[in-house]
């Protein structure tokens, strides 16, 4: 990898305190330049990175640091995907590529443990084509320092993958999939908004709540239906984009807001209000959604009946 090279880890992590945008500026670049050199010694050639592995590396670097310097307090939290930093989010929203430069002159062991970790799973899961299954697994499950949220994490990003299965109607026939098993991934999502303590955390209310979970009954009722009928995953395409539009996108509004830490409190507060509200106009938007699905699978079954 070719760039420039620059005088990090002059700027030495364990010893910066956060104290005002400056330093979050100074110390994410010096982290960027950190992994390039990393992955220049591992001779790992790019200019860029997934702005899932890059927000993740920010994300357990800064946690990695803060265990012997509680004051390097980064813009970070819980986004769609999991750890993020505020100025990496956006990017990962559409898995935009991140360009990392400059190439630092060393590697901080804090740095160096946390890319070990990750980058050699990220880059296996790449070439097999499972990051947004082994990958976000691995986070979700062994990685995720949010107790409260670990359940929603994994729970989440099995109703993901199965809409995206039959989102997927050139490469997957959808009535090979078993109606059981389906129905299990569906109530253990419904149980984390009743069973666990993720709802009042995150400050859902119960017309909220209601909300999806009637959501999730229509799902099931659908997937009961006629799978091999064309209409029928006609609307399950439907399902899925009010899922990720509107449930997964509000939900994750919610999160962000309850984890987002800063190193400035006046700027988390107004961070955590922002997401919290637009959480909050995003689920507006499903009592109407559902409505609708609920009409479409009535005429659906209606139209079922009538020819059988």
């Amino acid at each position: 990898m070719e760039g420039t090279i620059i005088d990090y880890p002059a700027l030495d992590l364990s010893s910066l305190k956060i104290k005002k945008k400056d330093d979050i500026e100074a110390a994410e670049t010096s982290i960027f330049a950190q992994i390039n050199k990393w992955l220049e010694n591992e001779k790992i050639r790019t200019s860029n990175l997934d702005s899932i592995l890059l927000n993740k590396l920010v994300y357990y670097i800064a946690r990695e640091v803060q265990k012997t310097n509680p004051d390097f307090i980064l813009d970070t939290g819980w986004y769609i995907y999991g750890p993020c930093f505020e100025n990496g989010r956006k990017f990962e929203i559409k898995r935009t590529p991140m360009m990392i430069e400059p190439i630092a002159k060393d590697v901080q062991n804090e740095v160096d443990i946390v890319c070990k970790e990750l980058i050699p799973r990220f880059r296996k899961c790449q070439t097999d084509g499972t990051i947004m299954t082994d990958f976000l697994k691995y986070i979700y499950s062994e990685k995720c320092d949010k107790n409260d949220f670990r359940e929603f994490y994994n729970y989440k990003q099995e109703i993901y993958l199965l809409l995206h299965r039959f989102n997927d109607i050139d490469h997957h026939n959808i009535g090979s999939e078993k109606p059981l098993e389906i129905h299990e991934i569906l109530w253990n999502y419904e149980k984390i908004f009743y069973d666990s303590n993720y709802s009042s955390i995150v400050g859902l209310n119960s017309k909220e709540i209601e909300s999806i979970k009637n959501y999730i009954e229509l799902l099931g009722e659908l997937i009961d239906f006629e799978l091999d009928e064309q209409k029928t995953f006609s609307l399950i395409k439907d399902f899925a984009t009010a899922y990720n539009e509107i449930i997964l996108s509000g939900l994750s509004q919610f999160n962000y807001a309850k984890t987002f830490e800063s190193y400035n409190e006046n700027y988390r507060k107004t961070i955590s209000d922002k997401h919290f509200k637009i959480g909050q106009e995003l689920l507006k938007r499903l009592y109407e959604e559902k409505r609708w699905l609920s009409r479409e699978l009535f005429y659906l079954i209606q139209k079922h009946e009538v020819t059988t």
